[in-house]
């Protein structure tokens, strides 16, 4: 309950920062401390994310993997071919994203999930 209660309180002071946009005018806060907050909270939230956690199993020598269930039950090989499909799709849909056929952006997103 408290993991949803911070992160709901977050998101709503979040929200409150965008709306107050001109009281960003009238006291500035520099754009740097922003880019800041927000990399710190999108680092800080990959942990815990599988497909995150398996990328950087690729880096890791077998003695060092973390008791994951998939780590134990499934052979290497394929933890990383998942991986490299995942991460293939996403690089495609980023790609895809920037071209001027991207109204079909939310197909894709589909389409990644499914994968």
């Amino acid at each position: 309950m408290e993991q949803r209660v911070t992160n709901l309180c977050v998101a709503i002071l979040l929200g409150l920062s965008i709306l107050a946009g001109r009281l960003f005018e009238i006291i500035p806060i520099p754009l740097p401390v922003l880019y800041g907050l927000f990399l710190f909270m999108g680092v800080a939230s990959l942990k815990g994310v599988q497909f995150f956690d398996r990328i950087l199993l690729y880096f890791m020598p077998d003695k060092y993997k973390p008791d994951y269930t998939y780590v134990r039950h499934v052979p290497n090989r394929w933890i990383y071919f998942f991986t490299a499909v995942q991460l293939l799709c996403l690089v495609v849909l980023t790609i895809f994203k920037e071209t001027e056929a991207s109204i079909v952006f939310p197909i894709m997103v589909l389409l990644l999930v499914l994968v």
